[in-house]
C-alpha cells in the first residue's frame, strides 16, 4: 500500500510538472550547468528548476531553431548534451557517471524514448513503465498540451487510489468483525496494545496475515459477501496492473516473504504452568509456576493477537533490567515490552513476587495471567491456589487504588464461580471501591428475598465497602476491635434483627470486564432472581451510623496502635479500648501479656519495673521518671491490677532493677492516696521498723500489722490490698524502711498517742519486748516529741 501510493506521487510528479520527465535523465543541476557553459545566464546553478532556468532554456531552444516550449523533451536533450551522451531506446549501457555534487539516486534517472501511440483498453491505464537506469525507459509527453493531460491522470489516479484504500479498509474491517465471539468484541474495544511503533506495524502486518492465510476459515465464519461493484471491479484491475506492471514482482515477493514468515512462525500452544513447577526462561528459573508459558496464546475470540500476559521464550531478555518500568507503556504487555523490562519482570517472577515496591506494571501483568486462568479455563484444579495468590498480592499491592479494584472485583466474581454458600457472611475485609463487592450484594439480596436479618458483621461490611461511605481510620486499622462493639451496638438497636422488606428492587447482575482488556464474560447470579439492594437508603443510613459511632470509640486505640513500629497490637494499646471489649481483645494479643501479669498476682511473686514495663509495652527508658511509672500505672489499672510502685502512692520512684508486685485492685481508673492512708501507711512503715528491731519480723508480728490495716475504716479496700504488698516487699528488703524515719514529723499531733501504742503492740506481738524494740520505741518516741510515761502502755522490757 505503501509503494503504490509512493508510485502515484512520482507518476503525478512527472507527468504534472514543468519540469518534464524526460529531463530525469539529467538531473537539473546537470541542465542548469550545460546551459550556463553555452553562454546562458540563469543565475546559480542550484538544481532548482525556476523562472531563470525556464528562459534560459527557451533562449536555448530559440538560438537551436527548437520549438520554444521551456519544457526538456527528448529533442532538447539531443542538442544541449552529445548525442554520445544520450541512451538508445534499447541501449543497455550503464547510467553516465556524474561528479560528486551531482550525483542522484536510481529513481531520480528516468531515461527517455519515443512515444508510440497506442490505444489502451485498461481504464486508466499508465503509460509509465518503471525501470531502472541501463534498461529500456519510457518516452513522455513532449509537449504541454500532454504534461496538463498527465496532470489529469495523476488527479484521477490519486481520486481511485483514495477510493480503493477506503473500499480496502472497509472490507477488512468487516471481515475482522467475523472472527471475533460477539461475546468478547466489547473487551476488545476497551483497550489496545501498547502505543509503540513497533505494535502499530504488527498490528497492521496481522491485519494483511488475515488476508492472505486461511482464507478458507475466513469464509468459513464470515457472512456470504456479495459481488463488487463496478467501481470495486475498476479499482481491482488498476491495482493488478499496478503491481504487475510498475512494482515488476516486488508485491508478489513481499506476499510470499509474508506467507513463509506465517508458515514458519506459526507457533505451539502455550501452557499454564501449575504452582510449584519449575521454569527455565533465559537465565531466570521460576519455581512457583502461575502463569502461561509458550509461543501462542491468542486472545479470547481473536486468533490472531497474542494475549499480553504470555511468557513467550522466543523474545529478547536483556542482560540489564528495568526495575522501576521506565521503558513500560501504559497497557503491559510481555510480547510489547522492551528486553530491560522483560529482565525486571521475570527476575521477579523468579522471587517471592513479595516486594512492596515492585513496579505495578509488573504485577498487573502477573495477575493478567491469574485473572485468565480463574475466569476462562475449565481446568479447576488449581482454582483455590490462584485465588489465595490472589488474595496475598492485595494484602501486599492492595494501597495501589487501581490494583485493589481489579483484585476485589476478581475474587468476589471467583467466589460466585466456586460455588460458595452466601448464606455465610463474606470472609475478609474488603475496603470500599467502586462499587460494593459482589458477594456482599448477594448476601443482603439472599436475605432480603427469604425474609432474614441481617447479621451485625454484614451490615459492617457492607457500610465500609460501600463507595460513597467515608472510612476514618480507626476503622481500617482496626477493623477485628470494631467488629465487637459494632455488633453490641446493632444488637441493642435491633434485639429481634434488623429485616428488610423487599419492596421494587431490581434484580443483580454482573458482567465482569478483564483488567487485561482480552475479554468479558456475563456471570450468572442467582438465575436473576436475587434482589439488589445496595443503592438502597436502607439499610446502609443504619449501618453507616453505628460505624461512625464505634469508629469514634477506637480513636484513641488507633492513635495507640499507629506508633507502634509492626502496628501489633500490646496492653498498652489494648489498655485505649472501650471497657466492654478491652479484657477480650486483650486476650487475643500475641504472647498473652495478660496471663503472665495474672499468674504474678496468683503467686504473689515480686518483678522488676522493668520487666513489667516490657510486658505492658510500655518504654519507659533507661531511667525511670514518675510519668513513665504513672504509666505503666494506668495500664495495669485498666485491666484491674494495682503495681506497688505507682508514683501516687510511694514515696520515691525507684530503679529499673527494684522490685514491684502487681495485686488485684477493683477500681480501673488512677488514683490518688488520701491522709487516711498516708496515716496508716507511715504508721506500717514504723510498726516493721520497729519489729525488725530484734533482728527478726515474726509472723504474729506480720498478721497484727495485717489487723490493724483491715479495722482502719477510713482507708478502701484497694488500698489496704497496696499496703499489704508494701509489707511484703519490706519483708524482703529492710533497706526501704529506712527513710521512712524521716517522715516523723508527719504524723499529725492528735495522732501522735494512737500510733505510739500500735507501735507498742506491735513490737509485743511475739509475746515479749525486746532490749532492742525497747530502744527504737524510745528513739521513735523522742523524735515524735512525746514520753512513754504518757502511754497507757507503758514500755516494760521483757527477758533479756
Amino acid at each position: 500500500m505503501r509503494a503504490f501510493f509512493c508510485l502515484l506521487v512520482i507518476v503525478g510528479f512527472l507527468c504534472g510538472s514543468g519540469f518534464s520527465a524526460s529531463a530525469q535523465s539529467k538531473t537539473p543541476k546537470e541542465i542548469q550547468a550545460a546551459l550556463t557553459e553555452q553562454g546562458y545566464s540563469l543565475g546559480s546553478i542550484d538544481g532548482i528548476w525556476g523562472k531563470k532556468s525556464i528562459e534560459a532554456l527557451k533562449a536555448f531552444q530559440s538560438q537551436k531553431g527548437l520549438s520554444v516550449t521551456g519544457v526538456i523533451n527528448s529533442v532538447t536533450l539531443e542538442a544541449l548534451f552529445p548525442a554520445k551522451e544520450v541512451q538508445t531506446v534499447t541501449g543497455t549501457s550503464a547510467p553516465p557517471t556524474v561528479s560528486g555534487d551531482q550525483v542522484a539516486t536510481k529513481k531520480d534517472r528516468l531515461q527517455v524514448i519515443e512515444p508510440k501511440p497506442t490505444l489502451n483498453s485498461q481504464p486508466l491505464q499508465s503509460s509509465v513503465d518503471w525501470k531502472e537506469p541501463g534498461r529500456n525507459v519510457v518516452r513522455l509527453p513532449e509537449n504541454t498540451a500532454e504534461t496538463n493531460g498527465g496532470f489529469k491522470v495523476f488527479l484521477a489516479l490519486c481520486a481511485i487510489a483514495a477510493f480503493w484504500a477506503w473500499a480496502r479498509k472497509r472490507r477488512q474491517k468487516m471481515a475482522g468483525l467475523n472472527d471475533v465471539d460477539p461475546q468478547f468484541s466489547a473487551a476488545a474495544s476497551l483497550r489496545t496494545e501498547p502505543m509503540m511503533k513497533k505494535a502499530k506495524v504488527n498490528a497492521n502486518y496481522n491485519d494483511e496475515l488475515v488476508m492472505f492465510i486461511e482464507p478458507s476459515e475466513r469464509q468459513n465464519s464470515s457472512p456470504v459477501i456479495p459481488s463488487p461493484s463496478p467501481i470495486d471491479l475498476h479499482n481491482r484491475r488498476v491495482h493488478e496492473w499496478v503491481n504487475k506492471n510498475v512494482l515488476n514482482g516486488t508485491s508478489s515477493k513481499v506476499d510470499d516473504r509474508r506467507l513463509r514468515t506465517a508458515e514458519t512462525t506459526v507457533p505451539r500452544v502455550a501452557n499454564w504452568v501449575r504452582p510449584g513447577t519449575e521454569v527455565q526462561v533465559g537465565p531466570f528459573k521460576i519455581t512457583n509456576g502461575m502463569f502461561y508459558f509458550g509461543k501462542y496464546l491468542p486472545k479470547n475470540g481473536q486468533r490472531y493477537e497474542q494475549e499480553n500476559c504470555l511468557v513467550d521464550p522466543s523474545h529478547q531478555i536483556a542482560n540489564i533490567g528495568d526495575a522501576f518500568g521506565e521503558t513500560m507503556g501504559y497497557w503491559p504487555s510481555y510480547e510489547y515490552m522492551s528486553p530491560s523490562a522483560r529482565h525486571s519482570y521475570l527476575a521477579w517472577l523468579a522471587s517471592g513476587r513479595s516486594d512492596p515496591d515492585t513496579y505495578i506494571g509488573y504485577v498487573f501483568l502477573y495477575f493478567y495471567g491469574l485473572e485468565r486462568r480463574l475466569m476462562l479455563d475449565d481446568d479447576h484444579a488449581d482454582f483455590d491456589v490462584v485465588a489465595d495468590e490472589v488474595h496475598r498480592l492485595l494484602n501486599i499491592f492492595g494501597s495501589n487504588h487501581s490494583f485493589r479494584r481489579y483484585a476485589s472485583d476478581l475474587l468476589s466474581v471467583a467466589e460466585i464461580k466456586s460455588g460458595r454458600n452466601f448464606a455465610d457472611v463474606p470472609s475478609g475485609l474488603q475496603t470500599n471501591g467502586y462499587e460494593v463487592p459482589t458477594a456482599i450484594k448477594i448476601s443482603l439480596g439472599l436475605r432480603v428475598r427469604d425474609g432474614l436479618p441481617f447479621e451485625p458483621d454484614l451490615l459492617l461490611r457492607f457500610a465500609i465497602s460501600h463507595p460513597e461511605t467515608r472510612v476514618r481510620t480507626p476503622a481500617k486499622r482496626a477493623f477485628q476491635e470494631l467488629a465487637l462493639p459494632y455488633a453490641q451496638e446493632i444488637n441493642r438497636l435491633f434485639p429481634n434483627g434488623y429485616v428488610l422488606k423487599p419492596g421494587r428492587t431490581k434484580s443483580l447482575k454482573k458482567r465482569y470486564q478483564a483488567c487485561s482488556g482480552t475479554f468479558s464474560c456475563d456471570i450468572d447470579i442467582g438465575g436473576g432472581k436475587i434482589p439488589d439492594v445496595s443503592d438502597r437508603a436502607e439499610p446502609l443510613t443504619t449501618a453507616r451510623d453505628v460505624l461512625e459511632k464505634c469508629t469514634e470509640a477506637l480513636d484513641d486505640y488507633s492513635r495507640a496502635l499507629g506508633r507502634i513500629a509492626d502496628q501489633k497490637p500490646n496492653l498498652l494499646a489494648a489498655s485505649k479500648l472501650p471497657d466492654a471489649i478491652r479484657r477480650q481483645m486483650a486476650l487475643t494479643i500475641e504472647g498473652r501479656p495478660l496471663d503472665l501479669i495474672e499468674a504474678l498476682v496468683l503467686k504473689q511473686e515480686p518483678t522488676t519495673i522493668k520487666a513489667l514495663a516490657e510486658t505492658v509495652g510500655v518504654d519507659v527508658g533507661s531511667t525511670v521518671s514518675k510519668a513513665k511509672l504513672r504509666e505503666l500505672s494506668a495500664v495495669c489499672a485498666s485491666f484491674g491490677f494495682g503495681i506497688s510502685c505507682d508514683p501516687g502512692f510511694t514515696s520515691k520512684t525507684g530503679t529499673l532493677t527494684d522490685e514491684v508486685l502487681v495485686f488485684s485492685q477493683i477500681n480501673d481508673r488512677l488514683s490518688e492516696a488520701s491522709t487516711a492512708y498516708r496515716a496508716r501507711q507511715l504508721s506500717v512503715m514504723l510498726g516493721m521498723i520497729v519489729a525488725f528491731s530484734d533482728g527478726h519480723f515474726h509472723q504474729r508480728e506480720h498478721a497484727l500489722l495485717i489487723e490493724q490495716i483491715e479495722k482502719d475504716v477510713n482507708i478502701q479496700e484497694d488500698e489496704c490490698s497496696r499496703l499489704a504488698a508494701e509489707i511484703r516487699l519490706a519483708e524482703r528488703n529492710r533497706s526501704r524502711l529506712d527513710d521512712w524515719l524521716k517522715r516523723l514529723k508527719d504524723i499529725p499531733e492528735a495522732s501522735k498517742n494512737a500510733v505510739a501504742e500500735e507501735l507498742i503492740a506491735t513490737a509485743s506481738a511475739d509475746g515479749s519486748l525486746h532490749k532492742e524494740e525497747v530502744r527504737k520505741l524510745e528513739l521513735i518516741f523522742k523524735r515524735m516529741g512525746i514520753s512513754s510515761n504518757e502511754l497507757a502502755c507503758p514500755l516494760k522490757s521483757g527477758p533479756p
